[in-house]
């Protein structure tokens, strides 16, 4: 548990690295990091390509094991979940999703029941209930009856959050979940996870726009090569002088009328 009896999300001391053979242990890809999630916030993970973004997010998930450290739910171990368990309590939106050929936008979304149903337990009125709410507040309801090859790049992206949000997981961890999405469906987007933490679910941003990052979440922890180099509200971590080391580029950064950063590149 954390603070107070908060279920918290957390990565204490993480290391991980690619091993290319026993004579070429390859390189780290995270050293020491600590990362934790509450609910009821949102945390973007900012940082350039290569960062260990992507990398924190399958450790976060299990996906990976770390080499050293650990990563807890409540203070429990990740590995002492089961799968079903785990996947009731944190959900992914990974990057570059690769959706199944044949499936309706229903049925992939559906699939995100699986953990409260298991594999051949019958759908109940409470199950098509949260897929069509999951579905509604995704604005793809309406794609419900289309096949997932017939959809866009960012059709498929909201159709594959829906089916994370049918999880009702406690922890939503989204990799560039606004990739292949126009503007409009980026700012919705962005809303969604807001109302999703006032739900009481922690939510974890992997954005590379440091002012949406800015805008859509309550704290930032920017990574530079596998570690973090700074933490806190938005004001705090983009500071110019860091962003020009980690970026290798000049920016300014103005203030705004309510007190949050704005990045801009000079061309």
């Amino acid at each position: 548990m954390g603070k107070g009896g908060i279920v918290s999300l957390r990565a204490q001391g993480i290391t991980v690295g690619y091993s290319y053979s026993v004579s070429h242990p390859g390189h780290e890809v995270l050293t020491g990091v600590d990362v934790e999630l509450h609910p009821g916030e949102i945390v973007a993970l900012v940082g350039p390509n290569g960062a260990g973004k992507s990398t924190l997010i399958r450790l976060l998930s299990r996906v990976l094991e770390p080499q050293r450290g650990v990563v807890t739910l409540g203070g429990v171990p990740l590995k002492r979940f089961g799968r079903m368990a785990l996947a009731r309590q944190v959900a992914v939106v990974p990057q570059g999703h690769e959706s199944p050929q044949g499936f309706t936008a229903l049925q992939l979304v559906f699939m995100g029941r699986t953990p409260h149903l298991g594999f051949l337990s019958p759908e109940r009125r409470l199950d098509h209930q949260v897929v069509e709410a999951s579905m509604l507040s995704t604005d793809t309801w309406k794609l419900r009856h289309r096949r997932l090859e017939e959809l866009s790049g960012g059709e498929r992206q909201r159709v594959v959050l829906a089916r994370a949000l049918a999880q009702e997981p406690r922890y939503l961890l989204l990799d560039e979940p606004t990739n292949n999405l126009d503007l409009r469906y980026q700012v919705e987007l962005l809303r969604l996870t807001r109302r999703i933490a006032e739900g009481g679910r922690g939510v974890l941003l992997v954005l590379h726009d440091l002012n949406l990052a800015a805008r859509a979440s309550d704290r930032l922890v920017m990574l530079h090569r596998g570690r973090v180099v700074a933490r806190g509200p938005a004001r705090e971590v983009l500071e110019a002088a860091r962003l020009r080391h980690i970026y290798r580029t000049e920016v300014t950064v103005a203030d705004t009328e309510g007190g949050l950063p704005l990045v801009v590149p000079k061309l």
